[in-house]
């Protein structure tokens, strides 16, 4: 059975190659997973098959997501929070695997201390990645 991950990166407009195609190019290149990628949160519900309300449809076995989705630069977390909300059950059950990511150390450590999903530096996506193909 193939596997699945979501990715949900917001690009930097200024960026030729943009993060989500290098991410998915890289999980595609090295292993046989599926991958979707979602650049918005209503990209992500979309793929999960959802609306904001409701609980997953749409299985993947990893989901990778800016913590900040659709607020580059921002301190913003929420939509981690609500993405989390979603997918929790699966998480909890071990069906999925669910990271954040985000370039400031500050709502990493917040978010490591505060929140039942984990966070990592974007510097470390690529251990996450490691850990899940």
């Amino acid at each position: 059975m193939v596997k699945t991950i979501l990715l949900g990166i917001h690009d930097q407009p200024r960026l030729s190659n943009q993060i989500s195609d290098t991410v998915a190019e890289f999980i595609r290149a090295v292993s046989d997973w599926e991958v979707t990628i979602a650049k918005t949160e209503d990209g992500m519900l979309d793929a999960l098959g959802l609306n904001a309300e409701s609980t997953a449809r749409n299985h993947y076995d990893a989901i990778l997501m800016d913590a900040n989705l659709g607020n580059p630069k921002s301190d913003d977390y929420d939509p981690a929070k609500r993405m989390y909300e979603h997918v929790r059950v699966a998480v909890e059950s071990g069906e999925t695997k669910f990271m954040s990511t985000t370039g400031h150390t500050h709502i990493t450590e917040r978010i490591q201390r505060e929140e039942d999903f984990d966070c990592v530096d974007k510097t470390k996506v690529w251990d996450f990645i490691d850990t899940i193909i």
